[in-house]
């Protein structure tokens, strides 16, 4: 297990049952654990400048922790009550004393001072550069065992960029973006980039040549060519049709009505050719002729009709009268 560095301060067990802290409440006995964890974070040595201190928690808190005698009030570098300042705080900046503030008084028997860490630091330091010192000095020494190290380090260098390929990749299969909406590109999809979704990109577009055919002939007949995004959409939905067995001029009839529609979604054309092929046949007797002009034609018809009984009528009339 890697070692953890983040820094630590000591709390004894007994802290939150200790009798010097049995008045107080949770969140008072938390306020006393979080100022003891600014004072460690800045290396103050138990001190807080008195505008962090109003800022913790509840003025109430913060009374009834001073209540407890753990710490003093420091104005202009003394304690409020005359006493003067631990020998054990002296080490410390005195610059920070002549701010006024609080300091807690048992801090320092607990936690290590600013000068400890200082000291732990500056022998940590010349500890890494004796170190480093030495192994630079034993890879002068065998160039066989340098030139392994930095092969080594080449190697662990590429298996980790492998590991985060493979993990980007793995991250595109779960979830694949899409291009934002703008005026030129749409809501497309992005352009997939592992095998799997290639794959399924790819399978998604797929149709028959027959479906290409018809809706290329489809295509030609517009007075505008249609996109090729949509003519694949529309070829899809012509090869489901193939697909279930319908007759390819029922198709071509059930695409034309799908034309004549407001519907312009390709994926609604097997309910439009599914109506063509299902049309009665009653009104499929008229020999190409469409419902309005047959209509149209009827009416004529009828008038034509009538035209010639008005005519056969006045001639009969006339003959009669001739006669007598």
């Amino acid at each position: 297990m890697p070692k953890d560095k983040r820094t630590f301060i000591t709390v004894a067990v007994d802290m939150p049952d200790h009798p010097k802290f049995a008045s107080l409440s949770k969140a008072q006995k938390f306020l006393i654990i979080e100022a003891w964890c600014h004072c460690r974070k800045y290396t103050t040595d138990g001190f807080i400048d008195l505008a962090t201190w109003r800022k913790m928690d509840t003025k109430r808190n913060r009374e009834a922790v001073e209540a407890t005698g753990i710490l003093v009030p420091i104005s202009d570098g003394l304690r409020t009550d005359c006493e003067p300042i631990p020998e054990k705080f002296r080490e410390h900046d005195s610059k920070t004393f002549s701010e006024s503030g609080v300091l807690f008084l048992d801090f320092l028997e607990h936690q290590q001072s600013r000068a400890e860490i200082e000291t732990a630091r500056e022998a940590k330091k010349v500890a890494g550069s004796k170190g480093g010192k030495a192994r630079a000095a034993n890879l002068a020494a065998d160039p066989e065992r340098a030139s392994r190290r930095q092969a080594g380090a080449k190697a662990n260098a590429k298996q980790t960029l492998k590991q985060n390929e493979a993990e980007e990749e793995e991250e595109e299969e779960k979830e694949l973006t899409y291009v934002s909406s703008s005026t030129h590109l749409g809501n497309t999809r992005a352009k997939p980039r592992t095998g799997r979704a290639i794959a399924e990109h790819l399978n998604g577009k797929a149709h028959s040549p027959d479906a290409h055919t018809i809706a290329r002939a489809y295509s030609d007949s517009c007075q505008t060519p249609i996109a090729g995004n949509t003519l694949a959409k529309i070829a899809q939905a012509i090869d489901s049709c193939l697909t279930s067995g319908i007759d390819r001029t029922q198709i071509e009839t059930g695409i034309q009505d799908w034309a004549a529609s407001p519907m312009t979604a390709p994926s609604t054309i097997p309910d439009f050719v599914h109506k063509a092929a299902n049309r009665p046949a009653a009104s499929a007797a008229t020999n190409g002729v469409g419902k309005t002009t047959a209509k149209a034609m009827g009416w004529a018809n009828l008038g034509n009709q009538l035209a010639q009984q008005q005519a056969e009528a006045l001639s009969a009339t006339t003959t009669k009268g001739i006669t007598a």
